[in-house]
């Protein structure tokens, strides 16, 4: 088992730490995680424009054992999901260049991605209401939405059973 340090910005840094309930080591500015090596089966492309939630998420579903992808925008992940047709594709909601519903539509039209299963992961919901994102998401043809501050280990847990759908 190899260790992968992650180094984050300072705000990033305190998200990731109050999202994914890390605990703080000792005031230093990286946290060590142990990482599989092992090839896994199942593609999961992540598509998200903040670089170090795409790089949390890798490491804990690669540990998992799924092969990852990753995407900065929706743009690209419609480009990755016809090359590399993933299992599942979890993406996030607001983006530049193609946000997540633009690139969802544009996956359901396709009929080489059309059957791809999308879910939303998102850290914008409305708080008085996230339903409506969440139906939204549904309307578009998404299997699922999800806020960003769930744990690693239950977001896993998710995606197998994603897969399994």
């Amino acid at each position: 088992m190899n260790d992968v340090k992650i180094f984050f910005g300072e705000n990033t840094y305190k998200y990731l730490l109050r999202a994914f309930r890390i605990p703080p080591p000792g005031g230093v500015s990286w946290y060590t995680v142990p990482m599989d090596t092992g090839n896994g089966l199942t593609l999961v492309l992540l598509v998200d424009d903040d670089k170090d939630i795409l790089e949390v998420y890798k490491i804990k579903l690669e540990q998992a054992g799924f092969r990852v992808v990753t995407a900065l925008d929706g743009a690209e992940a419609i480009r990755l999901a016809v090359e590399d047709h993933p299992g599942l594709i979890l993406m996030d909601m607001r983006m530049p260049i193609m946000n997540g519903i633009e690139a969802e539509m544009k996956l359901k039209e396709n009929p080489t991605t059309k059957d791809i299963k999308v879910v939303f992961l998102t850290a914008f919901s409305d708080p008085s209401n996230p339903a409506v994102d969440r139906e939204k998401a549904r309307e578009i043809g998404a299997l699922d939405f999800l806020e960003k501050n769930i744990s690693l280990d239950e977001l896993t847990e998710k995606v197998r059973g994603y897969l399994k759908q």
